[in-house]
C-alpha cells in the first residue's frame, strides 16, 4: 500500500497527458488542413512569394500613311529599376550616388527608393544607349535593366495632330494614338525568376519569360507626300507678313470621305511633347468652331440649284444692302454690283443677293434651307475616329418654334452658326461629288482585320445639280473673288470666305477668320482642299487674298503628285504667250514644268544630303537635331516639281533601308536613274528592257549597295538603250 501512487499525482499526470494530447490533436488537424483544405491555396502563395516578375513592355502596333511609310514606331528602350530587398544599407548610398552621377537627378530621391523595402522600384525609364551601357559596366547590386519599347515619329511634326503621341508608359494620349489605342496597345509580358527568403534570386534556378504581344498596325488614309505639301504651306503663312495666329488645312478625297492631309499651325513634335504648352496640342480642324462666312455659301447654292429656286441665268439687282426686318444686311464690296446673274452673284460673292436666293428657297416653307443644313452634317458630329470632336453650333429650329428671319438670312451667307474645318470640307465634298455626305474617313486599315470600306451616310443633292454647282464654282475661280486659286491648265473651282469672329456677344470689328475651299478637276473632282487662317495679323484679311493662294500652292503640288493631266486651252496658251511676249521672255507654259524623282537621302550626312538634292534641282529644309538623315519627305522617288522643298529630319539614328522598286520592263537609261536616285550601285547586264533584278524588287536595300539588272532586247526590237 506504501508504494502506492497518491491520488492527486495521478490526477496532474492524467491532465498533463490529456493536454499533450489535445496540442497534438490541434497541430494534427492544424497540418490536414494546410495540406488538404488550403493547400493549394497556400502553395500559390508561396508561389507568388517566390516568383517575381520583371515586366516586359509590348511594342504599340506601327502608324503609317497611305503608302505604307511609317508615320509612328515603336524602338527597344532599356529602363532601369530596382530590388530594394537585395540592396544592404551599405550599399544604398553608394549605388545612389552611382545613379545620381550617370543619371543625373538627386541623390536623396534615389536612396529612398532604394531604401523602401518593397520588392521592385522603377529608377529611371527608356534611357539612352549610352547611359545604359555605362550602367551596365558599374555592376551595381540590386540594379538591373530591362527592355521597354519607345515611341518614335521619324516625321518630327509632320502630321502631328493626327497621330498625337502615346506616354511614358505606352499609353495613347493624343490624336489617333489616343483614339484606337485599343488597337495600337499591346498585352504586355513578364520575366519571372525564383527568389529566396532574403530576396535574393536562387542561382541556377529557371527564369520564364512571357511574351509580349504586339500591337496591330494601322494604316491611314493620309498621304504624307500631300500633308508635306500642307505643312510646308501653312508655315510659309505663319512666318509671312500675314502673321495669323493660326492656320488650318485640310485635304479630301470628295468621292471617298479620305482625308489625305489635316495640319494645323502652330504644331509641336511628339517626340518631346512635353516641351510644348499642351494648349498645342489641341486639332484645331476637329475641336474648334468658327463661322464659315461665305464659303458655306457653296451650301446655298446646292440647295437653291436642287429646289429649282433659281436658275443660272436668273438676275438679281444689288443696291448695296437688303432690309430683313429691322436690320440691313450689306454687301463686302462698297459699289454695288447692280443687276447681276445667279452665276455673278456667286462670283461677286454678294451678301444681298444670296438673302433673296434663301429666301426663294424658303418660299414654300421656312425650315427647307435649315434642314439641307442637317442635312449636309452641319451640328452634327462627323464621326471621324480623332479625340475632341466638336458638333459645331447650329440653333435647334422645329415646326412648333418656327424661324427668326435675321437669323436665317444670316445663315444663307454662312453667318450665324458654326462649323469646324472637317465638317465643312465634307459638306462641300457632298455638294461637288455627286450629292452624297461620305463619313470622313481617316483610318485605311487595321493589321488583321482588313481593309476598312468608305461610309456613305446619305444623298444631299442629285448628281445633276451637284454638276451644276461645280460649273458655279469653277466659274467663282475663273472669273471672280476666287482668282487667286486659278491654275492653268486644272479645272478649279471654290469659294472665298471672310468671315469676323463673334467675340464677348458682338462681332469683332478687328478679328477675322479667312479662309478659301477649292476642288479640282471640276469635271471629275479628285481633291477637296480647305484652308483656315485664323485672326489674320495685318491687312488684308479677305480669304481671296491670303488663303486662296495658299490653296493653290497645296492644289498645285498635290494635282501634279496624283498624276492629274495638266490641259492647257488655246486661251490659256495665248495668254501665257502674250504675257511673254510682253515681257520679252520665254512663255513659260505649266506643261513643260520639269519634274524630277526625289533621290533617296536617309542615312546621309545634313551636307552631303543636301548637295544631292541640290544636284537634283530640289530645295531642303531641315527638322531636328543631329547629323544623320533618318526621314525625308516627299518620300524616296516621289515625282515632284523642280524646286520643291524636301524636308528632312535629322537624328542620330544609322541609314535608314527602303525597298527595290520594281525595275521590270523598264529601258536601261530609266533604271540607272532610279538607281542612282536611290544611290544603288548600278550594274546592267545585256540591253533592251529589264527582265529580272538582283536583289528582287521589295527587298531591304540602303544607299551604297549594289543592284544587277539583267536587260534583254525583244524579237524586232530597235537596239535602244531608252
Amino acid at each position: 500500500m506504501g508504494n502506492r501512487v497518491p491520488f492527486r499525482f495521478r490526477r496532474r499526470a492524467a491532465l498533463i497527458l490529456c493536454f499533450f494530447f489535445l496540442l497534438f490533436a490541434a497541430v494534427l488537424i492544424r497540418l490536414c488542413w494546410l495540406q488538404v483544405a488550403a493547400g493549394e491555396e497556400l502553395a500559390e502563395k508561396g508561389r507568388g512569394q517566390q516568383l517575381r516578375e520583371i515586366p516586359v513592355e509590348a511594342p504599340r502596333g506601327a502608324i503609317r500613311d497611305r503608302n505604307g511609310e511609317i508615320l509612328a514606331l515603336s524602338v527597344t528602350a532599356d529602363s532601369v529599376y530596382a530590388r530594394p530587398t537585395e540592396i544592404g544599407a551599405d550599399d544604398a548610398a553608394k549605388t545612389a550616388a552611382a545613379l545620381a552621377e550617370l543619371l543625373g537627378g538627386d541623390e536623396a530621391d534615389y536612396r529612398a527608393k532604394l531604401t523602401s523595402g518593397r520588392s521592385f522600384e522603377w529608377i529611371a525609364r527608356k534611357i539612352d544607349d549610352d547611359v545604359a551601357a555605362g550602367l551596365r559596366d558599374l555592376e551595381l547590386p540590386g540594379i538591373g535593366l530591362t527592355a521597354e519599347t519607345k515611341r518614335v515619329y521619324p516625321q518630327g511634326i509632320l502630321a502631328c495632330h493626327v497621330l498625337g503621341f502615346a506616354g511614358i508608359d505606352n499609353q495613347g494620349l493624343e490624336g489617333i494614338e489616343a483614339i484606337r489605342d485599343d488597337v495600337l496597345a499591346g498585352s504586355d509580358g513578364a520575366v519571372l525568376a525564383s527568389y529566396d527568403s532574403h530576396g535574393r534570386e536562387i542561382a541556377g534556378s529557371v527564369r520564364a519569360y512571357q511574351k509580349p504581344v504586339s500591337g496591330s498596325d494601322l494604316t491611314l488614309t493620309i498621304d504624307e507626300n500631300i500633308q508635306f505639301f500642307c505643312e510646308r504651306e501653312l508655315d510659309a503663312v505663319m512666318n509671312s507678313s500675314v502673321d495669323p495666329k493660326g492656320a488650318t488645312a485640310v485635304v479630301m478625297e470628295p468621292k471617298t470621305g479620305e482625308i489625305l492631309a489635316l495640319a494645323s499651325r502652330p504644331g509641336y513634335d511628339p517626340n518631346d511633347y512635353g516641351a510644348y504648352d499642351s494648349a498645342l496640342w489641341r486639332n484645331t480642324a476637329v475641336s474648334d468652331f468658327y463661322e464659315p462666312g461665305s464659303t458655306a455659301k457653296i451650301l446655298t447654292i446646292s440647295a437653291a440649284l436642287e429646289e429649282n429656286a433659281v436658275k443660272e441665268t436668273d438676275t438679281f439687282y444689288d443696291r448695296g444692302y437688303i432690309s430683313v426686318g429691322r436690320v440691313k444686311i450689306r454687301c463686302w464690296a462698297r459699289t454695288p454690283h447692280g443687276s447681276e446673274t445667279f452665276v455673278e452673284v456667286a462670283e461677286n460673292s454678294c451678301n444681298p443677293a444670296f438673302v433673296e436666293v434663301g429666301r426663294r428657297i424658303d418660299r414654300k416653307d421656312p425650315l427647307t434651307f435649315y434642314r439641307y443644313l442637317k442635312s449636309f452634317g452641319i451640328g452634327a458630329l462627323t464621326g471621324l475616329p480623332l479625340p475632341g470632336e466638336s458638333s459645331g453650333s447650329l440653333r435647334a429650329y422645329d415646326e412648333k418654334t418656327g424661324v427668326n428671319e435675321v437669323e436665317i438670312a444670316n445663315m444663307y451667307i454662312g453667318q450665324g452658326y458654326g462649323v469646324t474645318p472637317v465638317q465643312l470640307i465634307t459638306a462641300v465634298s457632298a455638294a461637288v461629288n455627286g450629292g452624297t455626305l461620305m463619313e470622313p474617313h481617316l483610318v485605311k486599315e487595321i493589321s488583321g482585320s482588313g481593309e476598312i470600306a468608305p461610309k456613305a451616310v446619305r444623298r444631299v443633292i442629285s448628281a445633276e445639280t451637284s454638276e451644276r454647282v461645280r460649273a458655279v464654282l469653277e466659274s467663282v475661280v475663273a472669273n471672280g473673288t476666287g482668282g487667286k486659286a486659278y491654275l492653268p491648265g486644272f479645272r478649279v473651282g471654290g469659294k472665298t470666305g471672310t468671315a469676323q469672329k463673334f467675340v464677348d456677344g458682338a462681332y469683332s470689328k478687328s478679328k477675322y477668320v479667312a479662309s478659301f475651299i477649292g476642288a479640282a478637276p471640276m469635271d471629275d473632282p479628285r481633291v477637296v482642299c480647305l484652308v483656315v487662317i485664323d485672326e489674320p495679323g495685318s491687312y488684308p484679311v479677305y480669304g481671296g487674298t491670303i488663303a486662296a493662294p495658299v490653296c493653290k500652292r497645296i492644289l498645285a503640288d498635290t494635282l501634279v503628285y496624283l498624276g492629274v493631266e495638266q490641259k492647257l486651252s488655246e486661251e490659256e496658251i495665248e495668254k501665257a504667250q502674250k504675257e511673254a511676249e510682253t515681257a520679252g521672255e520665254e512663255p513659260d507654259l505649266p506643261e513643260t514644268a520639269a519634274t524630277v524623282l526625289v533621290p533617296a537621302v536617309t542615312g546621309l550626312e545634313r551636307e552631303e544630303a543636301a548637295a544631292v538634292l541640290a544636284d537634283a534641282g530640289l530645295n531642303v529644309r531641315f527638322s531636328g537635331s543631329g547629323q544623320k538623315v533618318t526621314a525625308q519627305t516627299p518620300a524616296i522617288l516621289a515625282e515632284v516639281s523642280e524646286g520643291t522643298t524636301v524636308l528632312l529630319t535629322m537624328g542620330a539614328a544609322a541609314a535608314s533601308s527602303f525597298s527595290v522598286p520594281d525595275l521590270t520592263g523598264k529601258a536601261m537609261l530609266e533604271s540607272e536613274e532610279i538607281c542612282s536616285k536611290l544611290g544603288l550601285v548600278f550594274i546592267p547586264k545585256g540591253k533592251g528592257r529589264c527582265v529580272a533584278q538582283t536583289p528582287a524588287a521589295g527587298e531591304p536595300m540602303t544607299r551604297g549597295d549594289v543592284i544587277t539588272v539583267v536587260f534583254e532586247q525583244a524579237a524586232g526590237e530597235e537596239d535602244t538603250l531608252d
